[in-house]
């Protein structure tokens, strides 16, 4: 059997090595500072995820009119699929959806390819 070295006070057993199949010693190295928030959310948003989340494309998160969309889908449940009691969502979905598209190509007309 081997022998246990003794674990400093930093450090915590993950599990008693006894029962652990694995030949290696599990070990959580516990730091003496809390972490701050900010250095969380530093680390969080730096990489490849960020930098695909600040250069997505507008909608690809966020539709400013899936509430019409919910409610003409809604209006369709309601009359079983009967397409003329909906009239009015629908013009209101396309209405929502051509001011979206109009403010997106304005946004990125002013935007610059070379940088924000």
């Amino acid at each position: 059997m081997p022998r246990r070295q003794q674990i400093q006070t930093s450090e915590l057993p993950l599990h008693d090595n006894s029962t652990c199949p694995h030949s290696t010693t599990h070990l959580i190295t516990m730091s003496s500072k809390p972490p701050s928030k900010g250095e969380d959310k530093a680390d969080e948003w730096s990489g490849p995820a960020a930098t695909r989340y600040d250069n997505k494309a507008y909608s690809e998160y966020f539709d400013p009119c899936q509430e019409a969309a919910d409610k003409s889908i809604r209006c369709l449940k309601r009359n079983s699929g009967e397409r003329a009691m909906c009239v009015d969502f629908f013009q209101a979905y396309r209405d929502c959806k051509e001011q979206w598209q109009t403010a997106r190509k304005e946004a990125r007309r002013k935007t610059s390819w070379f940088g924000k």
